[in-house]
C-alpha cells in the first residue's frame, strides 16, 4: 500500500467518496 499519497490527493478522494454517497442517497430517496 502507497504511503506517499498526499494529504491534498487524500482529501480530493474523500471529498469526491463524500459527494458520491450524498448523491447516491439523494437519488434513492426519490422516488421511482
Amino acid at each position: 500500500m502507497k504511503k506517499d499519497i498526499s494529504r491534498r490527493d487524500f482529501l480530493k478522494y474523500l471529498g469526491l467518496g463524500t459527494a458520491g454517497t450524498a448523491l447516491f442517497e439523494g437519488a434513492a430517496a426519490v422516488p421511482a
